[in-house]
């Protein structure tokens, strides 16, 4: 009988560095005499993969920078909130002096 269809990537090292395929396996009656056949195909998609990969890396890259400007600006604008309240106080004349500083 014809059995499911298999399809499966797989990695391959070689001399020339690593290597990725797409697999296929299929039954099939021939259309000829109708006995059951296997096909085999093996298509190279390393640059699909490689693509792939840049853009995951991309995305976390991304996503990274993201978090990280929201750690650092929340409390950055804390910091800038409590300068601004201080400023509304009385302050001696070296006091007054750094605030303008910052």
């Amino acid at each position: 009988h014809v059995g499911k269809d298999y399809s499966q990537e797989a990695e391959l090292s070689t001399t020339q560095g690593t290597r990725w395929y797409s697999i296929s396996v299929r039954r099939r009656k021939d259309p000829i005499d109708s006995k059951l056949v296997i096909l085999y195909s093996a298509r190279d998609i390393t640059e699909l993969i490689r693509t792939r990969q840049e853009k995951q890396r991309e995305k976390s890259k991304s996503e990274f920078m993201a978090i990280m400007a929201h750690e650092i600006r929340t409390p950055l604008h804390q910091v800038v909130g409590s300068l601004d309240l201080i400023c509304l106080t009385n302050l001696d004349e070296r006091q007054t002096e750094l605030m303008n500083i910052t």
